[in-house]
């Protein structure tokens, strides 16, 4: 094949007419003063079969996907009674943002310095498959209506050691799953919130 005073070689590359042309191809192939073809290593095939292309799309969507669900460094990951955990204690954290993969099933925030739970926030955050809550012994004192809206499957939530005054009445009206919710050593003045979850109160921890 030619094209502009020039031929394809076949294999990947195009070289010059004539005798100068040929020469510069040969020494750039490594055909010159008796040398031969210069080798590729295997390592460095040249060219890729359209199924490996694919199998180096399919490798990184796996990379990408591996490295979106790690453990953040400011918490530890296991298994908890059968349920996927990550325990972020005691890290001078400031809001419920950890960067905890959305498979935690268990999630330990405690010890810590959340002052505030607002709209939506653990569901933006992806969390929606908590079944297990701890946020004691931070410094709670306000909670937004619909800061637990979507947590279908949370069971067990641990708010005591805070500084709650109050809780609005249904603000757990959309955790039908909720079971345990312990609310001990907060500011209620020995006053038990009156929810709406007539299946909550007897499960209140005071």
């Amino acid at each position: 094949m030619k094209m502009a005073g020039r031929c394809y070689d076949g294999d990947g590359g195009w070289r010059g007419k004539g005798e100068r042309g040929e020469r510069r191809w040969r020494r750039r192939t490594g055909e010159i003063e008796g040398n031969g073809p210069r080798a590729f290593p295997a390592a460095y095939p040249r060219f890729i079969s359209v199924d490996g292309l694919r199998n180096i799309r399919a490798s990184l969507v796996k990379l990408v996907h591996s490295t979106s669900e790690k453990c953040p460094l400011l918490c530890d990951c296991d298994i908890w009674y059968g349920l996927q955990s990550a325990s972020c204690v005691g890290r001078h954290l400031y809001s419920i943002h950890t960067g905890v993969p959305s498979t935690v099933q268990a999630l330990d925030l405690s010890n810590n310095s959340i002052s505030i739970l607002n709209n939506y926030e653990l569901a933006d955050a992806g969390l929606l498959r908590l079944k297990y809550l701890n946020l004691s012994t931070n410094a709670i004192s306000e909670i937004g209506l619909n800061a637990f809206d979507r947590l279908s499957e949370l069971t067990v939530l641990d708010l005591s050691q805070n500084h709650l005054y109050y809780l609005l009445s249904d603000i757990f009206i959309s955790a039908k799953n909720l079971r345990i919710l312990r609310l001990s050593k907060n500011n209620f003045n020995s006053q038990v919130p009156k929810l709406k979850n007539s299946w909550l109160t007897k499960s209140l921890v005071l």
